[in-house]
């Protein structure tokens, strides 16, 4: 077929994994169905990054056979098989904690721009041209030869990320497509596709029916890539970044901290929406982690108005190394004398650990203080001295600390 294309010599190193045990385990399984490999792992291998199958990682395949006739495949050949999206054609086959997302070949008979309606067949090229972008829409066949029914493999080369037909009609069939173009023009586009950013401005407010958690994702996989900045601007012109939130976004702050660090989300969040986080972590339904992350960075940003070697080592002690980067970080963006440190103090977790506050409460009881509410007040003074007089550990500095706590005010 003229949709197969070779492998070129260069490139054969990168797909070296198909050979590893476990994916010939899962190859023979299926001996007497036609399965292929598809999606992000044969994308990364063509772009130079072939996934690890020894790190776990997850892998996405396709084949010609029904839901149930895939389940029986794999409880014949004693692979663990888990009905992850049955009613949706997917099977989680497990070989050695690798997981195999296996997917019936399959057509949308009705859509409504999160929910699908699926009929499986044997038809490859139906199957391809459902999905939603060339370059995810590349199949690598157990014999080692790659399908490519949409250009999935020239959009690669040229570094574009391009929806497969009509860029409106694949966001009509599920809209978190919307987020997945800039995501992935973010992290693989040389240039944005005209075509698609147009059709994401035109369907934008659609994204008022994606589910808060999936927003959420598709944002932090965004935050991961470098040119994060450049498409999250691109999402405010295009009427999107304000359906994802309401409130105005600090563009230019989050353009400064990616000149100085790679943010985390949590820190990406903040730098964008700083003010009111309660309602930014409700809104994107985060975990309570992401939120009490935001809030500390916030905390540590705000605990000294001047931050110098002194103020550093504290900020380092008290909220840790990854709060401490981020705090730091967000507060050179807007401080220019700061900027000018922000290499050397980014280091100072590298170079510096606080060791741990050795005064407890038992040895202020042993001092003659008695237990009870101004116990705890006593270890807070005992903890600022400590810290004033730059973490001591030796002995006589400690009892000094001890007995000016004893002495009171």
């Amino acid at each position: 077929m003229a949709d197969f294309v070779p492998i070129a010599d260069g490139m054969k190193q990168n797909f070296a994994w198909a050979s590893h045990p476990v994916c010939q385990k899962l190859r023979a399984a299926f001996a007497g169905a036609e399965l292929r490999f598809v999606g992000g792992v044969v994308r990364d291998s063509l772009r130079g990054q072939p996934p690890k199958v020894e790190a776990g990682e997850d892998f996405d395949l396709a084949v010609d056979l029904l839901p149930e006739e895939t389940m029986q495949v794999l409880r014949e050949a004693h692979i663990r098989a888990i009905p992850t999206g049955f009613d949706h054609g997917t099977i989680t086959a497990v070989i050695e904690s690798v997981l195999f997302e296996i997917t019936s070949l399959r057509a949308d008979i009705t859509t409504d721009g999160r929910h699908a309606e699926v009929a499986f067949g044997k038809d490859w090229t139906v199957d391809g041209l459902r999905r939603d972008f060339t370059i995810n829409a590349i199949y690598l066949t157990m014999d080692g030869e790659l399908w490519d029914p949409t250009g999935g493999v020239r959009d690669i080369e040229a570094g574009r990320v391009r929806f497969i037909g009509d860029a409106n009609g694949r966001l009509i069939e599920d809209y978190l497509r919307i987020l997945r173009f800039y995501r992935f023009s973010a992290h693989f586009a040389k240039e944005v596709d005209s075509d698609g950013r147009a059709a994401c401005k035109r369907h934008a407010k659609a994204l008022s029916q994606i589910a808060s958690e999936r927003i959420a994702v598709e944002l932090k996989k965004l935050s991961a890539a470098k040119s994060a900045p450049k498409i999250v601007s691109m999402m405010a012109e295009d009427d999107v970044l304000v359906e994802v939130y309401e409130q105005p976004a600090n563009l230019s702050i989050l353009d400064k901290l990616y000149q100085f660090i790679a943010p985390d989300f949590e820190t990406f969040l903040v730098a964008l929406w700083p003010e009111d986080l309660k309602a930014l972590a409700s809104r994107l339904r985060l975990s309570r982690k992401s939120f009490s992350t935001m809030v500390a960075i916030k905390r540590a940003m705000a605990l000294k108005d001047k931050i110098d070697e002194k103020a550093a080592k504290e900020m380092l002690y008290r909220f840790g190394g990854r709060i401490f980067q981020a705090a730091i970080a967000l507060r050179a963006v807007e401080e220019e004398a700061l900027a000018k440190h922000l290499p050397d103090l980014l280091a100072l977790p590298k170079i510096w650990q606080a060791p741990d506050f050795p005064i407890n409460g038992t040895r202020l009881e042993k001092a003659g203080l008695k237990p009870g509410p101004a116990m705890g007040r006593a270890l807070r003074r005992a903890e600022s001295l400590w810290i004033e007089q730059d973490y001591p550990v030796d002995e006589e500095a400690l009892r000094s600390i001890i007995g000016q706590i004893v002495a009171g005010p």
